[in-house]
């Protein structure tokens, strides 16, 4: 919550003036004296602290001011956000992936989630590079996201004061990572990513195969898939063969990259052909902005785009079966829950949350614009959404190992 790292300082920046408003009437030619105009500001500045102030306050007395309410019968669940790491801004008031962090755990504070996803561009703009990573790991991984992270490793203790949270409030879980694009264009960055990480973050894993698997108490196979080096020929033989080995009889795939209408959207959909099994979700990155789609088969039942961890923008890809688009920051969850339509069965429902531009709009509450099911046996159904925003795509820049 923006209560826990921006705390007001002094409380007399809150005091309204108290020496007159005779400089706020107008002068005969109508137009306000130079100190009308400065305490009109004054006023607009203390009535816009007032209002964070008043934020705060709501914010510290309820933790789940943030935390939309979740469907009935919650048993397992899953966080997942992409392209969270941009630089921070000058101010944490006005850094975008505080307020994606801050929404995630107040979620997390109220209903706990049992793996944090994060789906790739880990680091902006050329991934994790050596002479920086210390400070980077603080500012991207720790300052937004210290609620989920354990810092007991060998050196967790040199990015503990990023964390704004005390340690015996922390509710650390699995956190897993893939690796983006961008995280890509620094030759370092991913054997940084995979093997200086977690001495800071005992709990952070992030692993060179292509493709792997991680099984869940929860009869929830996670494959992992490393989609920019992995839409090769060899890539997608690797996806293939974690998927045909997954468990299951839930399959959730986590990537950086989703499945598009192009020649690479086509083999990765070849290789949920090929593994002869079922593939519920399909949760990517990269399109900044939150959106669900139903590709049909061969693919997944359901794709789930979350890549809104800091800058949100129009969509750039052409994304078969696109049900719902909505340009913001924010995150997708994930919750396994009792099947309304089929007593003794389960089904995967997927909220996308949208959150606040920053952290200083205290007056906007983080709220599921989406939310999808998908069943055992494949099909989807919507829950709700909102109406979709326009899907533009002229404020794009291009994207470097697409």
């Amino acid at each position: 919550m923006a209560s826990r790292r921006h705390p007001v300082r002094d409380a007399r920046l809150f005091q309204a003036p108290r020496d007159g408003l005779r400089d706020l009437h107008p002068r005969r030619d109508g137009r306000l004296s130079a100190a009308g105009r400065s305490r009109i500001a004054a006023s607009f500045g203390a009535a816009a602290l007032l209002g964070i102030a008043g934020g705060l306050a709501v914010a510290a007395l309820a933790p789940g001011w943030d935390a939309p309410p979740l469907p009935d019968g919650t048993r397992y669940s899953l966080l997942a956000v992409g392209d969270s790491g941009h630089r921070a801004k000058f101010s944490p008031w006005v850094t975008p992936q505080l307020a994606v962090g801050d929404a995630l755990w107040s979620t997390h504070r109220s209903h706990p989630a049992d793996y944090l996803l994060l789906l790739g561009d880990n680091f902006y703009p050329a991934g994790l590079e050596q002479d920086e990573a210390e400070a980077r790991i603080a500012m991207n991984l720790v300052a937004p996201l210290c609620g989920f992270l354990d810092l007991s490793a060998p050196l967790g203790a040199n990015v503990e004061p990023s964390c704004g949270e005390a340690a015996h409030r922390r509710r650390p879980i699995p956190v897993r990572a893939v690796l983006g694009n961008h995280d890509y264009r620094a030759a370092e960055s991913p054997a940084l990513q995979r093997e200086l990480v977690p001495r800071y973050l005992a709990n952070f894993v992030l692993k060179e195969e292509v493709a792997w698997v991680e099984e869940t108490d929860a009869g929830v196979s996670l494959v992992f898939f490393d989609s920019t080096p992995g839409r090769s020929p060899e890539g997608v033989e690797q996806l293939r063969a974690a998927l045909a080995a997954a468990r299951g009889p839930w399959r959730v795939v986590v990537s950086h990259h989703p499945i598009d209408a192009s020649p690479k959207g086509d083999a990765l959909r070849s290789a949920i052909d090929g593994a002869g099994v079922p593939v519920h979700l399909w949760l990517a990155g990269h399109d900044h902005n939150l959106q669900f789609s139903e590709p049909r088969a061969p693919g997944p039942a359901l794709q789930v785009i979350a890549g809104a961890g800091s800058h949100p923008t129009g969509a750039k890809y052409d994304i078969p079966g696109r049900s719902f688009f909505k340009r913001s920051l924010g995150y997708a969850r994930v919750d396994l829950v009792p099947d309304p339509a089929a007593p003794g069965r389960e089904e995967l429902v997927v909220s996308l949350v949208s959150v606040r531009p920053v952290p200083a709009a205290l007056w906007q509450r983080a709220r599921a614009v989406a939310r999808y099911a998908v069943a055992q046996d494949g099909s989807v159904r919507r829950v709700f959404q909102e109406a979709s925003d326009t899907a533009d795509s002229g404020d794009l820049e291009d994207e470097p190992f697409e």
